[in-house]
């Protein structure tokens, strides 16, 4: 009787999700689901992973992280850590805590994904250490980095999603050490694939952004602004919309590039903590350009 209820709880979930409901709906199934099965059951902390997912539309990542900390907990305490609802809860912490971006998030995300079992955290500790290296004292960070990728493509082959992923991550990375000449290639190739113009919504920069950033050490200027204010229309709703930007500003002439730049800025104040690389990476290039 109870895998009958768990197995229609379950494909209530799917239809809902596949349905692109939202919180009202999901909240529902999880108060059902919640009596019917008790709060900490993996069916009902699936929903749960899904109706928090939905909220996170409408909170920053700093009002996000403590939610999914205490469903963390809570998995950790119920569920196998392999279970599937186990590391989805798991990957949606650490993308959080990314997504917070101080330096106290990204050193905890750094020791939880070296302790994952998940594969998928090899590639998220790649984007966490590339993160810490903008904040600096992490001169180690970008070529571990650079070699968890490497390792990443090679054992996922080049069409897997994961792949795809890390090689947009392995751009950041090249950029960071000042190897433009190998990372524009990339870019260019990202940039001209089938999913150029989608959002993956994986909190990843998206392949014009990578290719407007790849430009800029290259020279080409002007086409790095042009690049960048198209992925700047084209995806408004970016987990940060404000990443293109500043490639847009450093485009400019000075008094536009002022204006543009305070816009970033102002945008990941909105979102993002004050103490996180968004803001302090802003900030810098505000002040850049006050000079």
């Amino acid at each position: 009787m109870a895998a009958d209820e768990e197995r229609r709880l379950s494909a209530r979930l799917q239809t809902l999700i596949g349905a692109g409901r939202g919180v009202p709906e999901l909240a529902g199934l999880r108060a059902e689901a919640a009596a019917r099965m008790g709060p900490d059951h993996e069916i009902t902390l699936a929903v749960e992973h899904a109706l928090e997912v939905s909220r996170d539309a409408g909170r920053t990542p700093a009002k996000s992280l403590p939610v999914w900390v205490a469903l963390g907990d809570r998995a950790t305490r119920s569920l196998p850590p392999g279970s599937t609802t186990a590391v989805a809860i798991r990957a949606r912490h650490r993308r959080q805590l990314r997504a917070c971006g101080r330096p106290d998030d990204l050193d905890t995300l750094v020791e939880l994904c070296r302790r994952e079992t998940d594969p998928d955290a090899r590639t998220d500790l790649a984007a966490a250490l590339r993160d810490r290296a903008r904040f600096g004292g992490h001169d180690d960070d970008l070529g571990e980095a650079l070699g968890i990728i490497e390792r990443e493509e090679a054992r996922r082959g080049a069409d897997h999603v994961a792949a795809v992923a890390a090689r947009r991550i392995r751009v950041e990375v090249l950029l960071a050490l000042g190897r433009a000449d190998a990372a524009l290639p990339l870019a260019e190739q990202l940039a001209g694939g089938d999913d150029a113009d989608v959002d993956a919504g994986d909190g990843l920069p998206g392949p014009r952004v990578l290719l407007a950033e790849a430009l800029l050490p290259a020279g080409r200027i002007a086409e790095a602004g042009r690049v960048a204010r198209l992925a700047y229309a084209l995806h408004p709703g970016a987990f940060d919309p404000a990443r293109p930007l500043l490639v847009v500003a450093r485009s400019e002439p000075r008094p536009a590039a002022r204006a543009t730049a305070r816009a970033a800025l102002e945008r990941r104040r909105a979102f993002f903590p004050p103490e996180s690389h968004y803001v302090a990476e802003a900030a810098r290039l505000v002040e850049e350009l006050a000079c």
